[in-house]
């Protein structure tokens, strides 16, 4: 097996390792209790993370996954069901 199967192999099992999960979803009530503009709240998100402001396109890009995700679990109540549960 190349070193590049591993990576790959290890980043799949990260993911869906139940204490990243937990980690991303603690980070996300966090965004949320921050405040309510989207930009603020991923702009705050992005500085936890990486311990920098993010830059306009970084944010930018952010803001656009938050609504496209926002959007997605609107339409599947389930799935945040399902978060909450781990």
């Amino acid at each position: 097996m190349t070193i590049r199967r591993y990576l790959t192999l290890a980043a799949l099992t990260l993911l869906n390792d139940p204490s990243f999960v937990e980690a991303a979803r603690s980070l996300a009530v966090r965004m949320f209790r921050h405040d309510p503009d989207p930009k603020q709240r991923v702009q705050f998100g992005f500085e936890l993370a990486t311990g920098r402001r993010p830059t306009g396109a970084e944010t930018a890009a952010l803001v656009r996954l938050w609504s496209a995700e926002e959007r997605r679990f609107a339409a599947r109540p389930m799935a945040i069901e399902q978060l909450r549960c781990i």
